[in-house]
């Protein structure tokens, strides 16, 4: 019966009871080399399917005055959605803990908003006849997603508000790229309207 020394304790050694004193060796070798292989390749893998799989979904409305205090109403909405801003659902895939990519996902989904000098989120407060806007405090670090999944910030599902900071947002039409886009979608209106006028006249 061999120790933890790898060396027999009977008295009479014969080769047959040499080899087990080489072979765990060589065996416990190989399978720490093929553990730390797997096991260093283990954690890339883990870490990409956790950055890939977190998520964040919630609707967003961005404003277009700095002095904005209330809940825009529905025709007020139409004009902001007609202008690029308004709401959106948005769906943030990224480090939860970064302000910057926050604020990149805000930018890239609310173009105009580049130009505000910065924003400020907010949220409803009061009755449904009073849906006065109140600021969610920022933190010193600056918005992210943890922050608003918070229960503290007491915003769950409710609609996060986005105000300008230093200047208002242009409401005019997204330009002239939308306004072709817009028209070739209805192109096929124009065609009817076109052969029924040619046809009557």
């Amino acid at each position: 019966m061999a120790d933890h020394t790898g060396k027999s304790s009977s008295a009479g050694s014969t080769p047959q009871a040499q080899g087990p004193t080489i072979r765990p060796r060589s065996n416990t070798i190989e399978v720490s080399r093929l553990f730390a292989s797997r096991s260093s390749r283990r954690h890339p893998r883990r870490s990409n399917a956790t950055v890939s799989h977190l998520t964040y979904t919630h609707i967003f409305c961005c404003l277009g005055r700095k002095d904005s205090t209330f809940v825009p109403w529905r025709t007020d909405k139409d004009r902001l959605h007609r202008a690029g801003l308004g709401e959106r659902r948005i769906c943030f895939q990224g480090d939860f803990h970064s302000c910057q990519e926050l604020t990149d996902c805000l930018y890239q989904n609310f173009p105009k908003l580049r130009n505000a000098g910065g924003y400020e989120l907010l949220k409803s407060s009061g009755n449904s006849r009073n849906r006065q806007l109140s600021v969610i405090q920022c933190p010193n670090e600056g918005y992210t997603v943890q922050y608003l999944k918070e229960p503290t910030t007491m915003i769950h599902r409710s609609t996060i508000y986005i105000r300008p900071l230093q200047c208002n947002i242009s409401l005019e039409q997204k330009g002239l790229r939308d306004f072709l886009t817009h028209i070739l979608d209805h192109s096929h209106h124009v065609f009817f309207v076109e052969r029924n006028f040619l046809f009557h006249r």
